[in-house]
């Protein structure tokens, strides 16, 4: 399965997390694996604190980063589907 615009995600639990400036660092003890995300990164993750979807997230950042609306919907699929693939995110 691949995470697409139209889905609702949501960060799954378990991770411990530090903040490096902007940029955040989480662990998963489970899997002992460790990700760091820089600003926008970050800012996703704490979005998806609770279920968001995609596209709304995609429309926050195109607004208020001032990017090109399929640059910032390929970024950001991008992105969620690597946390996907890591077990990180939940997808439906």
């Amino acid at each position: 399965m691949a995470v697409a615009l139209n889905d609702r995600v949501s960060r799954l639990e378990g991770f411990l997390k530090a903040s490096v400036g902007d940029n955040l660092v989480l662990l998963d003890m489970d899997q002992g694996v460790y990700v760091g995300l820089d600003a926008i990164g970050a800012r996703i993750w704490d979005r998806i604190e609770t279920p968001a979807v995609v596209s709304d997230i995609c429309e926050e950042l195109a607004r208020d980063y001032a990017a090109e609306a399929d640059v910032i919907q390929a970024d950001v699929l991008k992105f969620l589907n690597q946390l996907f693939d890591q077990k990180m995110i939940a997808a439906a």
